[in-house]
């Protein structure tokens, strides 16, 4: 069975990406500026100067190009600095899914599958790693509760024994392993399976 909440460390990580969002729009508005403003600059040179007088007809046709790939150039620069920063906030909401589980197990949630779809294949593979890992761990806790239950009825039939055997020793021993059972009792009752 598989149930997502939602936990207060699981915000940790997402006011981070929030903030690479940010950063990226950032990036773009002021890539889209500094191309405008180039743009405008070198137009207003251009046509509100008498430059014509003084460049020839293929240096006029150069400084008209100009702001266009200077704008260009601006505009791959931003392209490729946000392709780059993409796969970095994917993977830090990869990481931070995966870190939000481990902290619920940490707190004994076995229960909880992380459903983790990501385009980056080794926190993929981790993720799957870690929900078979807990799954796992969740069997193996689920069975020794059970097993642990069968030695209390076992338990119980020895005491009724040592009371109807009038045995001192064995009635000490059977009054440890009561206590013992109840610690194991406290230490189980920590995991949710």
């Amino acid at each position: 069975m598989s149930k997502e909440i939602s936990l207060p460390y699981e915000n940790v990580f997402e006011d981070d990406v929030r903030s690479d969002y940010k950063r990226m729009g950032l990036m773009v508005a002021s890539a889209i500026l500094l191309s405008a403003a180039t743009i405008i600059y070198y137009n207003y040179k251009l046509y509100y100067e008498q430059i014509a007088s003084v460049y020839t007809s293929i240096e006029i046709a150069g400084i008209t190009f100009m702001p266009y790939m200077i704008s260009a150039v601006v505009a791959t620069l931003t392209t490729m600095a946000v392709m780059t920063m993409l796969p970095m906030i994917r993977s830090k909401q990869m990481a931070g899914k995966i870190h939000a589980r481990l902290a619920r197990m940490s707190d004994g949630d076995l229960t909880t599958q992380s459903r983790l779809d990501c385009g980056h294949p080794y926190l993929g593979q981790v993720a799957s790693e870690l929900n078979y890992t807990i799954g796992m761990l969740s069997s193996s806790i689920a069975q020794w509760k059970i097993i642990n239950r069968q030695q209390w009825d076992l338990l119980e039939s020895i005491r009724r024994e040592s009371f109807d055997a009038h045995n001192p020793a064995l009635k000490k021993l059977v009054e440890k392993m009561e206590d013992n059972w109840a610690m194991i009792a406290e230490i189980e009752e920590k995991f949710r399976t």
